[in-house]
């Protein structure tokens, strides 16, 4: 019973009208709204554009994994005037729910990171992974712009059914690159990965995070940054702190650790390979299940594995069981320390045995995986 004397408003859905509250709080403040979307590279292009921007002034973003119907409009409902700019991370699990934020934020520029293969078990094929991402133009303003990357075709036709405004194209190559692929593009960046240096517009930036993966989500970053006009000279050195589980690197003693722990996907697992194996010394994975890909999860986990044994993994730990655990240690044989266990516990006198001071050791899995647990162990032989 509504006790007497208390104003209230009787909606038909409390989750629709709690996101049009936030939208008209942000409606009230004349400040730019970057909104970032994509199957994997989310989080971290999110901090580097908040690094980015902040030189404009005070910026609002996304905390945590505050990025579906409930944490968008709670984001949204921070905003004051003394904020230059929001920007938020847009997550989704099925069709129609980032349509849903994009009409509650009213974005003036959108990301889509890439289209990949995370949530491909409910959504069933990548068309229709680019369909949902391809949503964040909903409710984009109409002088407002698109960035994207520029060798994707699927996602760039999905996006030009809906939305005839600004594409911004981005690309990224290595400095010895022999690659035969042009794409038309905005921003090319030219990267040398040793020295983490890319190249745009005949400009060099300092590259804050390691690996070819995190170059893409920079240029995309900077891309929004040009679109802000930031000063260049602003860019050249950015004080970015990722949050716990993504793009760590722990150094333990002489053991390196990458900390990837807070999620997985096929694209975001052999990224992490490909980072672990550029390191000196031997390269140690404990790989966990990578969830919500359904009819697909098979193929993919075997992908994972046939990529590991091509880079040269020097040992492996798989944390699965069931077809999972199979198809990866069928495929893993050839790699010359293996083990399969069912729970991260359970890895510890493997790791025990194997670690040397001078290795570099991934930690990669779904969230539900906990891999994170292992960290306490590993500091505590390594101390």
């Amino acid at each position: 019973r509504i006790p007497n004397g208390l104003l209230y408003w009787r909606v038909e859905n409390s989750l629709k009208a709690y996101q049009q509250i936030a939208l008209l709080h942000r409606l009230q403040f004349d400040i730019s709204l970057i909104a970032i979307t994509g199957s994997v590279g989310k989080t971290t292009t999110r901090e580097l554009i908040q690094s980015m921007i902040s030189h404009v002034g005070p910026v609002l973003s996304t905390s945590e994994n505050n990025n579906n119907d409930i944490g968008v409009p709670l984001t949204l409902l921070q905003a004051n005037k003394k904020h230059s700019a929001i920007v938020l991370e847009m997550g989704m699990r099925g069709l129609g729910e980032i349509e849903r934020l994009s009409d509650c934020a009213q974005p003036d520029i959108a990301v889509i990171t890439n289209i990949g293969t995370a949530h491909i078990g409910k959504l069933g094929t990548r068309k229709n992974i680019a369909v949902a991402k391809c949503e964040i133009t909903s409710s984009l303003r109409s002088n407002g712009s698109v960035v994207i990357p520029a060798d994707d075709p699927l996602l760039e036709k999905e996006l030009k059914r809906n939305w005839s405004g600004r594409i911004i194209k981005v690309d990224v190559k290595e400095n010895n690159s022999t690659s035969s692929e042009n794409y038309e593009c905005d921003y090319l960046g030219i990267v040398d990965l040793e020295s983490r240096i890319i190249s745009v517009n005949g400009r060099s930036y300092w590259l804050p995070l390691r690996g070819m993966h995190n170059a893409r989500n920079f240029i995309l970053a900077l891309a929004v940054a040009f679109e802000m006009n930031v000063p260049l000279a602003k860019l050249d050195r950015l004080n970015l702190k990722m949050p716990k589980g993504r793009n760590t690197c722990l150094k333990i003693g002489q053991l390196t650790i990458f900390d990837e722990t807070y999620n997985a996907s096929p694209e975001s697992v052999i990224a992490s390979l490909k980072l672990l194996t550029a390191e000196p010394g031997r390269h140690i994975a404990v790989l966990g299940t990578m969830l919500e890909l359904g009819t697909h999860s098979i193929d993919c986990h075997r992908r994972v594995i046939i990529e590991a044994v091509n880079l040269g993994l020097d040992g492996l730990i798989i944390v699965a069981e069931g077809p999972e655990a199979e198809v990866m240690s069928l495929e893993a044989e050839k790699i010359p320390l293996l083990a399969v266990v069912t729970n991260p516990k359970d890895a510890e006198p493997y790791l025990k045995a194997w670690l040397k001071q001078g290795d570099s050791l991934l930690l990669k899995g779904s969230r539900k995986i906990q891999l994170e647990t292992l960290l306490p162990f590993l500091k505590d032989i390594f101390k």
